[in-house]
Order: C-alpha cells, then sequence, then structure tokens
C-alpha cells in the first residue's frame, strides 16, 4: 500500500493545470529547453535566466557522447535604474526559483505596458529550432509540398508577428525573429516563412536556437526591488560546421530589451550576472580583458584540483579557458563577490539582498557602496587608487593584478557581474540589442596558464567568425545537403522507416562486434534527417551496417543504442505498420506475463484494489538458465484501452539483466493516475557488448488500472482480460535470429457495466479470428464456436503451459467441446484449418462448475 501511496504523491507533481501556469503575477511552473553541438550544451529557463545548466548537461563534452570535464554555469539579466522622483528601480536574478524571482513569461502589452499573457498559459514556453528543420521545410516549400502537418510545432507556432496558429495571442508587433519570405510582414510557415536568430542575416541558421520572452512586471521575490516595465527576448543558439571553428565550442545569446514605462528613466543599467564553474567549483578564479572586452574564468594556477569535489575535473593540467565575450557592447563595469565572503570584511563580497546592494554591484561598487580599489581583493576604504574593472590584467602576467598575483585564498563559487548598459537616460519605447557569446578555450598540449598566451588570437578569431555570421560572408559547410537515395534516417537501423524496439536489437548486435572502421558523416548528427552516408563494408541481415550508426561518427558503440531513445517513433511518409501476435503454441514457454491478482469485482473495487501488477519474464522450461542465450530483445504489449490504461509511470527493466532498455507508450499524456496513449507498449531491451543473456528473469514491472468505466458486450456483466506480446524479435549475440514461445495471464472482470455495441479497440490481426466466435465465456461446463463459414482442421485447447489438454477434428461452421474435466483457470482454443491458417481465442473455466 505505502507503495502505490508514494506514487500518487509523486503523480501531483506532474498532473499539475498547465492551463494556468502563474497566478497573481507568480510562476507556478518552471520550463525550460536545451539545444546542444557535439562540444556543448545550454537550457534556457523562462523567468528571466539568460542561460542554465541542468545538471545532466553540465559538461564539456567530446562529440556528444564523452562527458570530459564538468563546466556548469548560470547567467541571468540584472537591470536597474531611477525614475523621474529619483526612486530606484531593481529587477534581478542570481538563480531564482518558482517562489524567489523577479520575471514572469511573456510580453507586454504595447498600450498599457502589463502582461499581456497573464496566466502564462501560451508564453510559459521555450520555442526550439534548428537547421535541419528548417532546411526541409524550406525544400518542401520550394517543391510546393509543404503541408501544416510536416512543420514542427516550435516552428509552427514560433511567437512571431501576427503568427495565425497563435490565435488571440498572436503578437501584432516585433517578437521572435522570422525570415519574411512573403514579404507581408505577417508570420506564417506555410507562406514559407521560417524562424531565424540574426535580423542583419536571414540566411544564417543556427545547428540549434532557442527563443523566450520575459518581463519583470511581477512581484520581485528575489530583490524586493520594484519593477522597471522592462520586456526582454532571448536567442540562444550554436553551430555545427564540418571543419573546425571556434564558433563550435560556443553558446551565443542576443538579448533584445524593450522599455515599455510611462516615463524616462535615468541611470538605466543592464548587468550580465555569471556563476560559471570551470569543473571544480571550489578553486575558479575570474578576470577581465578591457582589450578583449571579455570576462574569463580560470583555475587556480590553470592547475588540476586535487580534492574531494567530484570526478568530472580538467584532466592533466590541461589549458582551459571559461569566457564570456562581449560582441555588441564595451564593458562599462566588471565586478566579483562570493558565495562565502573573502577579506575583509566578509560581507562586502557576498550576494547581495536589497535593491540598493544589488544597484551597487551594477555600478563597479562593493555591496557597502565603497568603491572598487587597486589591488589584493579590491577592498580598501582607506585607497584613492579605484576602479571600475577588476582583476584587469592576464594571470600569467606576473607584474599585473590578477586574482592568481593578488594571492587570493581559493574561493568557493566565484561570481562575476559585467555592466554592458549604462545610459543617462531612456525614453519610453526605447530598445536595444545586446549580443554576447560563452567561449571555452580547451587544449589539451597546453598545460595551466600558458593557454592565456593564445587566448587572445582565438579570441579574436571568435570575433571574426561571429562577424561573419552578421554580413553573410562566412563560408563554413554545415555538411547539410539533400539526399535522394540510400539516406541514412538516424535510429532507423532496420530501414522499415519507423524508429522501433527493433532498431535496438540491429544496433545492440552490431555494437557488440565492434565494428569501429565505418565511414564518418559529413556530420555528426542523430536529427531526424536523411543523410547521405557511404556504404561500410559489413551488413547485418542484408542492410549496411551505416544505418545503424546512429550519431554517424562512425563508430557503432552504446552511444548509438542510447541515441535511439532520441528519435523513437519517429517515422516516414512511406511507413506500413503491422502488428504479429504471438500466440501460445505448446511446448518450452520462454515470454511471459504474469499477473498480481486475476478477478476483481468492480461493484466492490476501491482505488487501490483497481491496481494490477503486470510482471513480465524472460524464462526457461525449467532450470535457471536459458536454452539458448539471448543479446537483445523487443515487443509491444498490447491491451483493451476500454478496460485499463496503464498507472501513472511507464516502467521499464526491472532487473537489469540487460545493458539497455526502453520502454515507450506513443501520444503518452498523463491525467490525474492514468497514463494515456494508444494500445502498446513497446519494449527493448539490448546489450552492446557481445555477451548474451543466458539467465532467467523479470523484463518490466508495470501497473495498470482498471478504469471504473471498463464496461463489456456481454450480457451477465462478466469478461475477461488477456494482455499480449506482439512483434517479438530477438537476436543472440552473434545475430543470429531467435524465436519465442509465450505464457499469458488473465484478468476476471465482474460486474462491468454493460454496452451491447462495445468492440475492443486492440486490432485483432488474424483473418480467421475475425470469422470465429467463442461463447459463454466465462464457460461453466460447455464451450461453443461458430464460425461464418465452414472450416475443416483441427480444433485444440491449449492450457498457460503450453500443453495441449483437448484436441477435434471439425469440418463444419459449428463445434462444441465439454470443459467439465477442466481445472478452473485460463485457456486458449486454437483452430487450425488445412491451409495452415490459425486463430486463437481466450477463454476462462469458472472454477467448481
Amino acid at each position: 500500500m505505502r507503495f502505490y501511496l508514494s506514487l500518487l504523491a509523486i503523480s501531483v507533481v506532474f498532473f499539475m493545470d498547465l492551463s494556468a501556469q502563474c497566478v497573481d503575477g507568480k510562476l507556478t511552473d518552471e520550463v525550460w529547453g536545451t539545444i546542444s553541438n557535439d562540444h556543448r550544451r545550454n537550457s534556457a529557463y523562462t523567468y528571466g535566466m539568460t542561460s542554465y545548466q541542468l545538471l545532466e548537461d553540465n559538461f564539456y563534452f567530446d562529440g556528444q557522447e564523452n562527458p570530459l570535464f564538468y563546466l556548469g554555469y548560470g547567467k541571468a539579466l540584472w537591470l536597474g535604474g531611477r525614475d523621474m522622483a529619483g526612486n530606484l528601480k531593481v529587477s534581478a536574478n542570481s538563480f531564482p526559483t518558482l517562489s524567489n524571482n523577479d520575471f514572469v513569461p511573456g510580453p507586454l502589452d504595447r498600450q498599457t505596458g502589463m502582461p499581456l499573457d497573464t496566466s502564462c498559459s501560451v508564453y510559459n514556453r521555450v520555442w526550439i529550432a534548428d537547421q535541419f528543420q528548417i532546411f526541409q521545410l524550406r525544400s518542401m516549400f520550394e517543391e510546393g509540398t509543404l503541408r501544416e502537418e510536416d512543420i514542427p510545432v516550435d516552428i509552427l507556432e514560433w511567437p512571431a508577428k501576427g503568427n495565425p496558429y497563435l490565435e488571440e495571442f498572436a503578437p501584432d508587433f516585433d517578437l521572435a525573429p522570422f525570415s519574411d519570405v512573403s514579404g507581408d510582414g505577417i508570420y506564417n510557415p506555410l507562406d514559407g516563412d521560417y524562424p531565424i536568430v540574426l535580423v542583419e542575416n536571414p540566411e544564417f541558421i543556427p545547428a540549434e536556437f532557442s527563443f523566450i520572452v520575459y518581463n519583470d512586471m511581477t512581484e520581485h521575490t528575489d530583490t524586493g526591488g520594484d519593477p522597471l516595465q522592462m520586456e526582454v527576448h532571448q536567442t540562444n543558439y550554436v553551430v555545427s560546421f564540418t571543419e573546425e571553428t571556434q564558433a563550435e565550442q560556443s553558446v551565443f545569446t542576443r538579448i533584445k530589451y524593450n522599455y515599455l514605462g510611462q516615463e524616462p528613466l535615468s541611470e538605466m543599467k543592464i548587468s550580465l550576472f555569471e556563476d560559471n564553474d570551470l569543473a571544480c567549483n571550489v578553486n575558479d578564479y575570474v578576470g577581465c580583458s578591457r582589450e578583449l572586452n571579455c570576462s574569463y574564468y580560470y583555475n587556480q594556477n590553470g592547475e588540476t584540483f586535487v580534492g574531494s569535489c567530484h570526478d568530472f575535473d580538467v584532466p592533466d593540467n590541461n589549458g582551459a579557458i571559461r569566457s564570456t565575450v562581449f560582441l555588441s557592447h564595451q564593458m562599462k563595469t566588471f565586478k566579483h563577490f562570493f558565495l562565502f565572503g573573502i577579506g575583509e570584511p566578509l560581507s562586502q563580497g557576498l550576494d547581495p539582498e536589497t535593491p540598493q546592494e544589488h544597484y551597487n554591484y551594477m555600478s563597479g561598487l562593493w555591496r557597502d557602496g565603497v568603491a572598487q580599489t587597486v589591488g589584493g581583493i579590491g577592498y580598501d576604504p582607506a585607497s584613492i587608487t579605484t576602479t571600475l574593472f577588476a582583476y584587469p590584467d592576464r594571470p600569467d602576467d606576473q607584474n599585473g593584478w590578477s586574482m592568481q598575483t593578488a594571492g587570493i585564498e581559493i574561493p568557493i563559487d566565484t561570481r562575476a557581474l559585467t555592466t554592458l548598459v549604462d545610459e543617462t537616460e531612456v525614453q519610453p519605447g526605447a530598445s536595444g540589442t545586446i549580443d554576447f557569446v560563452d567561449y571555452f578555450l580547451y587544449d589539451t598540449d597546453i598545460k595551466r596558464l600558458d593557454i592565456f598566451e593564445i587566448f587572445p588570437e582565438r579570441v579574436d578569431t571568435l570575433k571574426a567568425e561571429f562577424d561573419r555570421f552578421l554580413n553573410g560572408n562566412f563560408e563554413g559547410n554545415t555538411g547539410l545537403e539533400a539526399c535522394t537515395s540510400d539516406c541514412v534516417w538516424p535510429g532507423d537501423a532496420n530501414r522499415d522507416n519507423v524508429v522501433t524496439a527493433k532498431d535496438y536489437l540491429f544496433v545492440g548486435v552490431l555494437a557488440g562486434q565492434s565494428i569501429t572502421d565505418g565511414v564518418p558523416r559529413g556530420l555528426t548528427s542523430t536529427e531526424w534527417f536523411g543523410f547521405n552516408a557511404e556504404n561500410w563494408g559489413q551488413e547485418f541481415l542484408g542492410i549496411n551496417a551505416k544505418n545503424s550508426d546512429v550519431n554517424g561518427n562512425g563508430v557503432i558503440n552504446q552511444f548509438d543504442v542510447e541515441a535511439i531513445d532520441i528519435n523513437y517513433g519517429l517515422q516516414r511518409d512511406n511507413f506500413s505498420d503491422t502488428q504479429e501476435l504471438i500466440e501460445p503454441v505448446p511446448g518450452e514457454s520462454i515470454l511471459e506475463i504474469q499477473l498480481e491478482i486475476n478477478e476483481i469485482d468492480l461493484s466492490t473495487a476501491e482505488l487501490f484494489d483497481r491496481i494490477i501488477r503486470v510482471e513480465t519474464f524472460l524464462t526457461g522450461p525449467t532450470s535457471e538458465e536459458l536454452r539458448r542465450g539471448v543479446h537483445g530483445l523487443s515487443f509491444d504489449i498490447r491491451y483493451d484501452t476500454n478496460m485499463v490504461t496503464p498507472f501513472v509511470f511507464l516502467a521499464q527493466d526491472g532487473n537489469d539483466i540487460f545493458q539497455h532498455n526502453f520502454a515507450f507508450l506513443n501520444n503518452q499524456q498523463r491525467n490525474g493516475n492514468e497514463l494515456l496513449g494508444d494500445d502498446q507498449i513497446q519494449y527493448a531491451f539490448t546489450n552492446y557488448n557481445g555477451t548474451n543473456v543466458l539467465e532467467r528473469g523479470q523484463l518490466a514491472d508495470q501497473d495498470f488500472l482498471v478504469r471504473e468505466t471498463a464496461a463489456t458486450n456481454n450480457l451477465d456483466g462478466r469478461d475477461t482480460l488477456v494482455l499480449k506480446f506482439y512483434n517479438v524479435c530477438a537476436f543472440s549475440a552473434t545475430g543470429q535470429p531467435i524465436s519465442f514461445d509465450v505464457q499469458y495471464d488473465t484478468l476476471f472482470l465482474s460486474n462491468l457495466a454493460i454496452n451491447p455495441d462495445l468492440t475492443s479497440d486492440v486490432e485483432e490481426v488474424d483473418d480467421l479470428k475475425s470469422k470465429l466466435k467463442l461463447y459463454p465465456n466465462p464457460v461453466t461446463s460447455t464451450v461453443h464456436v461458430q464460425m461464418e463459414e465452414p472450416v475443416t482442421g483441427v480444433v485444440r485447447v491449449v492450457d498457460l503451459q503450453g500443453r495441449a489438454i483437448d484436441q477435434r477434428s471439425i469440418s463444419s461452421d459449428f463445434l462444441s467441446m465439454p470443459t467439465d474435466k477442466y481445472a478452473a483457470g485460463l485457456y486458449y482454443l486454437q483452430v487450425i484449418s488445412e491451409s495452415g491458417e490459425t486463430a486463437t481465442l481466450s477463454f476462462v473455466k469458472e472454477e467448481g462448475r
């Protein structure tokens, strides 16, 4: 009982009413979206953080596969200014939460300056697009084949001016940028319009990019300040090219701000807050370069941290610099402070708490308003040598002022704040654009602080690349080209035009054979896109191995198996669905479904009484060992959604007997305790090391909920439910197909609602079966089979162990078989025609009758 209660408690988190995501101007549901390339990942949040890394993305990646070391960070905007009466207004987030932030999603009304989406029902969202999607849509538009259903939802509902798919929430002003192919000033993707990031160059399409919009017209629970009435449009983007560029090591951000207050603001400042981690966060030093117009993080002495921080530090004293390069505005101030204070007095270097303390930091001052001074920690009220820029010299300059040369004790979580906008007066309606880039320089051949010797040149190269993005002169190859034949669609390893559980088995077999001599694709990507790819020398079941290289890097390994998750369920237009039902036959049982309970009376069953645990096993006939080793196994479990639905969560592997497992429910969504979707859960279990599973074990453990509205077309209100296996596929480590027998269990339901017109939504795939009717069910003393036309063949009754307990010949359209001697339980009646066509029906023999 406690197990189910805990699930119900957890489920509350998932089943919030997403139609109202903020109440009284306070956010009630956080939303984020992640973009990535081969080295960097970036998550945008909808409540005032320009970027923040989720835990699983907090790494520097080598080809999106290998996380080399920790690279966490958070960035957010700080805004400040004074009204005409001199009152200070401040909006600033550092690490916001649902209950502690100064921003709310959505744009502001151009007449009132108030939020347009007061319930956050539309704009509490991260829109994401990528170059593959746009490439395909542009091609289809040019060919005249573009349909609404071809357009990804984020592009279809891109929050651009006049978008008809946003209906009443469509902005009548410029919001998200787009290429206006039709030239009418209104965004409509069916007219060929598409999202962009740089209005200066609509032809520049990054690998992936995100867009959010937020404003500060909410109660300021972070700073306690008053709002400025500022609206912020934020675009983050990453790029990928076939040749090496500095831009690929970067995350670019464009901020557009609109001041929609009713009176001028004076002394308005906009600053970027940063808390970056270069691997371990307890040895991060910060600095800035006015010449390069950037801030940066580096490790003390440039050395690998030795201590109990975590296992993902920069290895081998390799050179590493984490930098924010400002592309459109010169730095006005650079200030540092700490999670825990350093120097005397400690309190002046801590996180700010009041609006004035935030504004002091934005002004290049200490928390108490004391000017920053040159040398040491930078806090010396007695000194007259003041500065707006902390640590402006390179740490490898022994005569300069840096945290390295100042001998600052090892800090814990150093923060940085760079002010980019400092306007004497700003008029209502004023706007501006800020571009910056989070850049990472890493070199395994250059050690420690020597990395700063090449840093200026690399930053200049990065800036030049950005300039060419703006003016359209960048000639880098994205690797995108149209594929017309023999294309590789990442994840569709068996080339049946859809990504299903079977694809895991194909990739798993080849990964286990350590195929490492393949030809990389021009662009390593898992995007659902038809790629040109050279044939490899090896095939599996007549299919070229290149189709199992999901990420396109020329190697088939566990990362390709895991990457299938991304595209699971995606299909092409020429996909043709098939459903192969696996019936029990006499002999060995190797796939087995067991139910925790076998009978429910709906007239008395409460919620927990209607929960049934369905366990799936991989089993041998008698011993603990399987007769044949299994390297990969996939199947679907189908069920009648009129009667049951999965309960709360979709379970996967029960005992981890395979290295990778995956479960999928198409059209999945949650409604209270029910997990809604289609009528089948698809499972995949595979190894990728070439080792067979030889011992029996549990595969999956899934809870189902019998619906309160469960109904039957049986007039006595009784019915049976049998969950069945479809599309079973398995291979050994050498790629040999393995066939399976199956064993089912049954659930007997009584006091169901009666609906004479009800039909099961599980589509039967056996033509002969559709011509048969078995009755009564449950059975007392005799079971009858009525056929639409005479059948010549054999009728066999099989028990749950696969044993044939009764068999009779038939050459008519009707047969009766006594069941008096059968023990109570579930049985299968098989009709096998002379031509070999087989149909199987299940029935229940009742106890004591």
